[in-house]
């Protein structure tokens, strides 16, 4: 894991900071939700969560695009390369974008948890989305 971290680059940084503030939004709005008896105030807490998962496709997109043309810019000087060795530049540049795509997977569905058991707190109903009493 720690290799795949550093392959991935300089924007992988941002991108470990931006998963710890997803983890510990998720978690806030959870114990939020589970103890308060007003949901309606975690409302404020759940479009963050979306809105850093959308910045992690961003930051994996930057990432992508550097790492592209630092490849590209290595086989303009080394002027003739072959196609495996291109074709793997090409897979470490996207480490990433796939980084962002999983962050923002995580957190679209943590957020569609957390905002259909919120909207079912406030009908009235404590159950947890997918369980039932």
């Amino acid at each position: 894991m720690i290799e795949f971290f550093r392959t991935g680059g300089v924007t992988m940084w941002p991108m470990l900071a931006v998963a710890a503030g997803i983890g510990w939004l998720v978690l806030s709005t959870t114990i939020r939700l589970w103890r308060d008896r007003e949901p309606e105030a975690s409302e404020r807490s759940l479009q963050p969560i979306l809105f850093w998962g959308v910045m992690s496709v961003v930051l994996g997109v930057i990432g992508t695009v550097g790492g592209l043309v630092v490849m590209s810019q290595a086989i303009a000087l080394a002027g003739s390369v072959e196609a495996p060795l291109v074709w793997g530049g090409v897979s470490v540049s996207l480490v990433p974008l796939i980084t962002g795509l999983v962050l923002f997977l995580v957190s679209a569905v943590s957020w569609f948890i957390l905002r259909e058991w919120r909207g079912r707190r406030l009908e009235g109903a404590d159950a947890v989305p997918g369980f039932s009493q």
